[in-house]
Formats: C-alpha cells, sequence, structure tokens
C-alpha cells in the first residue's frame, strides 16, 4: 500500500513539474459593507465547488483586496513561478458605457469598481497588466477568466460588445481559453441566501433577511430561481484560440463556471482584429 502511495506522489511530483501547480484564483474586490454575498467564504466556497466540476485537481488562491494597489499587491505574493492558471474569478460591481472614438463612432467601454479605491476599466491594457501581470504570466491553455459584475457588455450593438470583449482578451493576454461577462444584471440567490447559515451572515439585516427567505422557501426559492436562470446573469463567453480566432456565444454565470460548452448560440466569429471581417451565425 506504501508502496502504491509513493508511486502516486511521485508521478503527481513529475505532472506538477511539468504542468505547473494548477490554481484558481478568485479575487474578491467587495467591502464589508456594499458585499451582497453575504458570508464570503461560503460564496467563494460555492464558485470554487463549479470551477472543480470544468477544472478537476485545482486548488484555491481567494485573494481578498478592496484597492487597486492592494490587489496588485496580493496578486504578486500569491502567484509562485510554478504555478498554472486554470481560472480567475474576479468579484466586484460593474457598468458599462459607450466612449466616442476617432472614428466618430462610439466604443462599449467596462469598468469595474467596489465604490471605493478598486476601479479599472477592462479597457485600459496598462491598467490591467499593472494588477494582473503575475497571472497573465501563469495562463493555463484553455483557461478561464469570469467577472462577476453586472451589466459589463448593456450598452451597444452585438459588434460592438464583441469588440469589447475581445480588447479583454487581449489586455489579459489570453489566447486560448474563455472570457464570460455579463450583460444583465447578477443576481445570486442560490450562493448567497439558499446555500448559507442565517446566523453566520455580516450583519442582523442580512441575518434576518436569509432566515426569511428560508423560512419562505417554498415560495422564494422557485420565484428566486427562475429569475437567476432567465432574467438574470445572462451575457456573453468569447472563446479564444491559439491560432488568432474568437467565437462569441451566448451563456450564463452559472453555466460557465462549470461547463466548457457555452449554454447559448453562436452569434460572431473573427480574427484578433475588429477590422477583420466578421462571420454572422443564425
Amino acid at each position: 500500500m506504501v508502496r502504491y502511495l509513493l508511486i502516486i506522489v511521485f508521478f503527481s511530483s513529475i505532472a506538477q513539474s511539468l504542468f505547473g501547480f494548477p490554481a484558481a484564483v478568485i479575487l474578491n474586490t467587495h467591502t464589508s459593507d456594499d458585499f451582497t454575498g453575504g458570508n464570503p467564504m461560503y460564496y467563494e466556497h460555492f464558485i470554487f465547488e463549479r470551477l472543480r466540476q470544468r477544472f478537476p485537481g485545482i486548488e484555491l488562491i481567494s485573494i481578498d483586496a478592496t484597492s487597486s494597489s492592494s490587489a496588485q499587491k496580493k496578486i504578486k505574493e500569491a502567484i509562485t513561478p510554478d504555478m498554472s492558471v486554470y481560472a480567475l474569478v474576479i468579484l466586484s460591481h460593474g457598468i458599462s458605457y459607450l466612449e466616442r472614438n476617432t472614428q466618430g463612432g462610439a466604443d462599449t467601454k467596462s469598468y469595474l469598481s467596489n465604490g471605493k479605491q478598486f476601479e479599472m476599466s477592462l479597457q485600459d491594457k496598462a491598467q490591467v497588466e499593472q494588477i494582473f501581470d503575475p497571472i497573465l504570466q501563469h495562463w493555463a491553455s484553455r483557461a478561464l477568466l469570469v467577472f462577476e459584475g453586472c451589466e459589463l457588455l448593456r450598452e451597444g450593438t452585438l459588434f460592438q460588445k464583441y469588440h469589447a470583449i475581445t480588447e479583454v482578451a487581449e489586455n489579459f493576454k489570453l489566447s486560448s481559453g474563455s472570457i464570460y461577462m455579463n450583460e444583465t444584471a447578477g443576481v445570486n440567490f442560490r450562493d448567497t441566501i439558499a446555500g448559507q447559515p442565517f446566523h453566520q451572515q455580516n450583519s442582523l439585516k442580512r441575518s434576518a433577511l436569509v432566515f426569511l427567505a428560508q423560512m419562505t422557501a417554498p415560495v422564494s426559492y422557485p420565484i428566486s430561481w427562475l429569475q437567476e436562470n432567465f432574467l438574470y446573469n445572462q451575457g456573453y463567453t468569447l472563446e479564444s484560440y491559439p491560432h488568432g480566432r474568437y467565437e462569441l456565444y451566448r451563456d450564463s454565470f452559472f453555466n460557465v463556471q462549470k461547463n466548457p460548452m457555452p449554454q447559448g448560440p453562436l452569434l460572431l466569429t473573427g480574427e484578433k482584429s475588429f477590422s477583420s471581417s466578421f462571420a454572422l451565425n443564425h
């Protein structure tokens, strides 16, 4: 028995040296007074369990940082040379807006903020590299990047949204993998209410809300399930391939974490440059 265990350890160490330590990074930028996820420990646990369905064997790297400078510092400390990052989930509020460009048109811009000291434009390459560079150097093949923020791709036409999310792919140097961004608001009832003990929340008000929802489960749970799966948490997944080809799909926040197959149809395909030709798929 000991011999078999030693053999397993030996081959595991070889695999780790060849492919790197398999990590999933969850960056939580929420402050305690703005976090609607209840108890962060439970909230991140549920996300990690879904990620493990997609990437068996990964280990969780949890980073709490409520400012851009602390995020940069803690990411640098957490990411080691032997690490391969299979997933990065960024927890933060989000918005999108249209910004005039030099050609007289407008571009979709996606912005993350916790309402305090963590703020960044996802289309700002220098800002992305400044904060996330250690992760950008350690992506695993077919890695996953997920943004929790609401309505990051709400504004603009489908082509403008495609341009915006491909910019994010290039800024995060994700040449092989998947990126998900919400078009709708994000409402996470299953992780924040149904799955958490009411007596382990971050405020009495929050505890009362969770308790009330759980006591009225026969009514509140079905309503929330419909909202979560059809009204909210809907967005787009961009599949990025090493040869520079992109594919844009409809998808959902919950599906992309556990399933490599997008939930919705293929919408657009194209090459790296937005000025390249596109093919609409119906």
